[in-house]
Order: C-alpha cells, then sequence, then structure tokens
C-alpha cells in the first residue's frame, strides 16, 4: 500500500502500512434469509465460499469460527492491504445477505511501535488556553 513499494508477501518489503494491515478480522450477523443457504449446504461449505473469495482477493484464510451471540460468524484472514480489505467488505455487504465488519488487527509488537511514536494533538477548543 506504499507508494513505489512492494506489499507481496517474501519479497522483503514489508512497510508499515502492509503490517498494518496483515491481519483482519471479519465479523457477520447473519439475518434469516442467509440462514436458508446455511441450512441447505452446511458450515463446511460456507468456509469453503470465504476462503475462495480471500484467495481470489490475494489473501490467506487464517481461522474461520461460527458462533452465538452478535455475530454468527468470525474469520481471520491475512490480506495483501486495506484496499483489498475494504473491496471485499463493499463486495459481500453489497448483496444484503450479510452484514461484514472489518477490523484491523494488529499485533503486541506493532502496538508497541505505536506508543514510541509522539503525535502532537490539540482537542478542540482547547487552543490558546
Amino acid at each position: 500500500m506504499t507508494a513505489g513499494g512492494s506489499d507481496v508477501p517474501g519479497t522483503g518489503n514489508h512497510s508499515p502500512w502492509r503490517t498494518r494491515c496483515r491481519n483482519t478480522s471479519g465479523r457477520a450477523p447473519t439475518p434469516r434469509r442467509a440462514f436458508k443457504g446455511l441450512r441447505k449446504d452446511g458450515g463446511a461449505a460456507r468456509r469453503v465460499a470465504v476462503q475462495r473469495l480471500v484467495e481470489q482477493a490475494g489473501g490467506k484464510l487464517e481461522s474461520f469460527y461460527f458462533a452465538f451471540g452478535e455475530a454468527d460468524l468470525y474469520a481471520i484472514a491475512e490480506l495483501p492491504d486495506t484496499a483489498t480489505a475494504a473491496a471485499m467488505s463493499l463486495a459481500v455487504n453489497g448483496l444484503g445477505l450479510v452484514h461484514l465488519h472489518t477490523v484491523p488487527l494488529f499485533t503486541p509488537e506493532e502496538m508497541d511501535a505505536a506508543t514510541k511514536k509522539s503525535i502532537d494533538y490539540q482537542p478542540p477548543g482547547s487552543a490558546g488556553r
């Protein structure tokens, strides 16, 4: 995702932007009509469909689980960049059967690097005080 840089795994050029979006978590609450397909085809077929989607986008599905609660499905994937994650979200959510929530995940080392960066921020209305 960096200008002029390669974001292809294994090339040795791992920019902060690529590592920042390396792992992406998706969770999906499933509307009633989507359960019809799940009941018909089964959970393993749904995992295969999600894996195919991720791989077509140039990524790798790391884990896939069904769950109880706010979301019915959780998946973790390695994707090339945030634009790819956004394109997948647009494609899936555009169909209207599932509402995909995409969350970038950070490693502890990436969080350590973030804590070492100095950012000068003043909240709105605090200037001149």
